[in-house]
Order: C-alpha cells, then sequence, then structure tokens
C-alpha cells in the first residue's frame, strides 16, 4: 500500500511540476547601462512567429524608438511585439500606466496600420494609473527642489510609485469598480492639499477627472483582463510546442532605484529579478537572460558619466551617424562604452550573453576607447562607487582601439566584420566574461548579426544571407591609456 501512495504522490508532483529537465522558455532583455541601450530594436530583431512580449515595468514616457520597413514607431508602454501580425503582447501588473498616453499611442499605431491591436494586447487590472495629481505634484516639487536627480523623470511617475507603496494608489482594477468615484475623490483631495497648501499651485478638478476617466474605462474594456500574470506562468509552464515569452525590459540597469547609480534612478526596478518580479513569474522560468549594451554610452539629464566625451568634434562623429532623434529639451550626453558598468551589470542581472547595438555609429571614428576600471586617488575600483559624488570624480582607465573607418551596415556575419570591429567586441567579451550573441550594425530589422546559433530557448531562425559590403583589411592594434 504505502508502494502505491509514493506511485501516486510521484505523478502527482510530475503532474504539478512539469518536465524538470524541460529548458525554459522565458526570455529577459535588459539594458546594462543608463538606458536607451537598443532593446527594442534588439527584440525586434529576435522575434519568432508565434512568441509572446510583455512588458512588466517603466511607465510614460520610458520606451522604445524602432524602425521597421519605411516607417518608424515611438512606443511608450505597448511592446516592441505589436508590431508583428503573430505575436501577442501583454502589459503586466508592475506598470504604471498613462491612460491619455497610452491611447494616443493605439492611435498612432493603428494610423500606420497596425489595426488588429484589440485582438493582440491584454493588460492586466493590477497595473497602477498615472494621473494628472501625479503630474502636477511631480512638477511643483521639481520646481521647488524637493527632489534629486529630478531631471530623470518629470512625467509623475515617481509621485504615482510613492501612492502605490502608501496603499493609496488608484488601479486599472478600480476603474471599474463601484467604488472608483469614492476612491478619486479621496485621491483628488488628498493630492490638492499638496498641490495647493504646500506648493500653493491650482487645485484639480474633480468632476472633469471622473467624467474623463469613466470614458476611460469604456476604452480599456476591450483590452483589460484579471489574472494576466497566471496566464503567463501558464505559457511558460507548457512543455513543449507553447510560444516562447520575451521580457522587454525599460530603462537600463543603472537607473534601477535600488542597484542603480542613486539618487540618479527612475521609481522601480529595471533589473532582470525586478522584471520577473512585477510579471508576477518566478525567475526559474527564465532560460536566458539578455544583456543589451550600446558600443557608446549616453546617459540624459543629471548624474555622474564617468566616461563622458568632451571632445565635441567626437560627439559630433557620433551624432551625425546614429542620426538620432532628440526630443525638444532634452539634453543626451555621450561618452565611451564603460565595461566596468556592463561587468557590474552582468553580475547584477544574472546575464547569460550580451547584445551590442548601434555598432555602426562609430563607423567613422579615427579612435574608440572602452573603459575597464577606475582610479580614484590611489585606489582601483572595478565596481561602481556607491556614492554619487565619488563617482564623479573617479578617472576611467582606458584601452583604445583604432577605428575601421568604413560602412559595416551590410554586414551579415562576425567574421566578414573589418579586423579592427571584431577586435572591439571580442575584448568586451573578453572584460565582461560572457559571450557577445548578437552585434547591431544598423536601424533595420534585417542589420542584425547573429554571433552564436541558437543560444536563446528553443533556437531562433538563422538570419537570411545576403551579400555584405566588405571593408579594405588593414592592421590593427590595442593601447592602453
Amino acid at each position: 500500500m504505502k508502494k502505491i501512495v509514493n506511485i501516486v504522490l510521484c505523478a502527482a508532483l510530475a503532474l504539478f511540476f512539469g518536465d524538470v529537465n524541460a529548458a525554459p522558455k522565458g526570455i529577459v532583455v535588459v539594458g546594462l547601462g543608463f538606458d536607451d541601450d537598443g532593446k527594442g530594436k534588439l527584440i525586434d530583431g529576435i522575434i519568432q512567429a508565434g512568441d509572446v512580449v510583455v512588458r512588466a515595468q517603466g511607465a510614460g514616457l520610458a520606451g522604445h524608438h524602432v524602425k521597421a520597413g519605411d516607417k518608424e514607431y515611438d512606443l511608450h508602454h505597448i511592446p516592441v511585439g505589436i508590431l508583428r501580425a503573430d505575436v501577442k503582447c501583454y502589459l503586466a501588473g508592475g506598470m504604471v500606466l498613462d491612460a491619455p498616453l497610452f491611447f494616443e499611442e493605439i492611435k498612432k499605431l493603428e494610423e500606420k496600420g497596425i489595426t488588429d491591436i484589440k485582438d493582440r494586447l491584454r493588460v492586466s487590472t493590477s497595473i497602477h494609473l498615472l494621473m494628472p495629481y501625479h503630474k502636477k505634484i511631480e512638477k511643483l516639487a521639481n520646481e521647488a527642489g524637493h527632489v534629486r536627480g529630478s531631471s530623470i523623470a518629470r512625467c509623475g511617475v515617481r509621485s504615482c510609485s510613492a501612492d502605490k507603496r502608501f496603499g493609496i494608489g488608484i488601479r486599472l482594477a478600480d476603474l471599474f469598480s463601484k467604488d472608483f468615484p469614492e476612491l478619486l475623490k479621496t485621491a483628488v483631495d488628498r493630492s490638492n492639499d499638496i498641490i495647493s497648501k504646500l506648493y500653493d499651485g491650482e487645485p484639480i478638478q474633480y468632476k472633469p477627472l471622473l467624467e474623463q476617466y469613466k470614458k476611460y474605462a469604456k476604452e480599456f474594456a476591450p483590452y483589460v483582463r484579471d489574472h494576466v500574470e497566471l496566464k503567463l506562468n501558464q505559457l511558460l509552464a507548457q512543455k513543449r510546442g507553447g510560444p516562447r515569452v520575451i521580457f522587454e525590459g525599460s530603462q537600463g540597469t543603472f537607473l534601477d532605484i535600488s542597484h542603480g547609480n542613486y539618487p540618479y534612478v527612475s521609481a522601480g526596478s529595471t533589473t532582470a529579478s525586478g522584471i520577473c518580479s512585477e510579471a508576477g513569474v518566478g525567475p526559474t522560468r527564465i532560460g536566458h537572460t539578455l544583456g543589451v549594451v550600446k558600443a557608446y554610452a549616453t546617459r540624459v539629464g543629471e548624474g555622474p558619466f564617468p566616461t563622458e566625451i568632451k571632445d565635441e568634434k567626437i560627439v559630433k562623429i557620433i551624432q551625425n551617424q546614429a542620426k538620432r532623434k532628440i526630443p525638444s529639451g532634452v539634453k543626451v550626453r555621450f561618452g565611451w562604452v564603460d565595461a566596468v558598468m556592463v561587468r557590474q551589470g552582468v553580475m547584477i542581472n544574472g546575464v547569460n550573453s550580451i547584445a551590442i547595438t548601434r555598432l555602426d555609429d562609430l563607423d567613422n571614428c579615427d579612435e574608440i576607447k572602452m573603459c575597464v576600471h577606475y582610479k580614484l586617488g590611489d585606489k582601483d575600483f572595478d565596481y561602481l562607487p556607491p556614492i554619487s559624488r565619488d563617482l564623479e570624480r573617479v578617472s576611467p582607465h582606458y584601452i583604445t582601439f583604432p577605428g575601421w573607418k568604413c560602412s559595416i551596415g551590410k554586414i551579415k556575419n562576425f567574421s566578414e566584420l573589418p579586423a579592427e570591429a571584431r577586435d572591439f567586441v571580442k575584448n568586451l567579451e573578453r572584460v565582461c566574461g560572457v559571450p557577445i550573441s548578437y552585434i547591431s550594425v544598423g536601424p533595420e530589422r534585417d542589420q542584425l548579426i547573429e554571433v552564436v546559433t541558437n543560444l536563446l530557448p528553443e533556437g531562433i531562425n538563422p538570419p537570411v544571407q545576403q551579400k555584405w559590403a566588405k571593408c579594405p583589411a588593414k592592421q590593427t592594434s590595442v593601447k592602453a591609456q
């Protein structure tokens, strides 16, 4: 009898846990810098038919700029997967959602020919709503100098996240509740106390806001679902034949509220473990964590930036090649790639491989630098000092590489890159201690070199071989500086 009970128990456990030898199908894509690492382009390039793409953190203006064919898309809330007709997308409960921006985003996508969004996008009822009073409070707090690192977020995300942690936020589920008018009235009254009494600002009007969000409730209805997180876990638990689930990170590791360059950080967690937590899935469901880093560094607004390029001529060369769209009033600073940060990001996120983006932006540089450690006084640092003022004072130690001085945008194989570019990539791989899996050499979907094949869960279709432009061979050398 005891033997029979043991057999039944083992069978039940096998059914519950599934095939323990089956590889997890979750893929986390996370930025290893401050932000703007090119995660959107990378995700768009690795998506396969039938995949599911998930956003679980981030909000407002944090998003991706992606080029597909002759069209360009600015995505703030909606995952990059929406650009692929056979991909389903989910917004999980860790996000903060700005309703007007969300519906404007959908409208712009529909205007560009993506008309099946209602069929392919699902939004969790656990998401918190970013309200107009959050934006107003944060704006007034910034103007009053009450916020450190204020240039990182000025769209209400910090104020909304504070309400979330105080237990006084409004979630999407509340929008469909009979208690919503009362919840909103309490929130508006409380916020107006701060707006008018602390900052002498103009209070938010309750009734127009209530009517506006009643309309939003009707517009949200086709997208909203309970138990989005449960659905994601069910997809990840399928043994074979089910879709891969790609978790699309927002912002970069060093804007993480706990592990970033505090106080110049975002309001939430931007690391791989934070993405899992906000999506409601366990880390054992993840088969591969893909870290994304640009071939150079950028930083928006304030904060220490050890590898910042001070030579305006070099900045101009990279800017001209990048052809970046920089929003009015946004200050983007350029720097050399910082392997100290990348190494730390690899460790914090448990990265399995790295994708390098925007390598082609360095096509016209005479020489290219890579920071491998810092010096502060007589002390060497192979990690970021925890105090911001110390990070501002460090001296970066560089390895300098000769530039390749030709266009690499049409190259399809790593072996066909100029020797100087291969040397730069292999040295970054060496100092970071994980393999380089992908290299992006342009904004188009097919401008993605797969360095290591079949590395991601359930493999990836190899890129179509096309003619490539070969650069003249020249001698290469590396010098320390």
